[in-house]
């Protein structure tokens, strides 16, 4: 049986939902320590498809997401056909 192979995608926006979404109060979290978090997401993630992507960011910080943004992971238009002279 084929098991589902890792996507590699870039996280390129992310924003987390800092309240806990009950009676609307913040979590004990600095805006610096939001930020540094925040940027922590950016970059490369692994995952199975879209939704583990978010599952598996989630899980990571703790933190629900309340926005996103991502591409797949693909190799950059100026560099995918360099040509190395050796």
């Amino acid at each position: 049986m084929n098991e589902p192979k890792l996507k590699s995608y870039i996280v390129t926006e992310i924003e987390f939902d800092f309240d806990d979404g009950n009676d609307g109060e913040s979590y004990g979290i600095s805006c610096e320590e939001q930020i540094a978090m925040q940027d922590n997401v950016l970059g490369i993630w692994f995952a199975y498809d879209d939704e583990h992507l978010i599952d598996k960011i989630s899980d990571t910080f703790e933190f629900c997401i309340k926005s996103i943004s991502f591409e797949p992971n693909r190799p950059h238009a100026l560099t995918s056909y360099m040509w190395w002279q050796f």
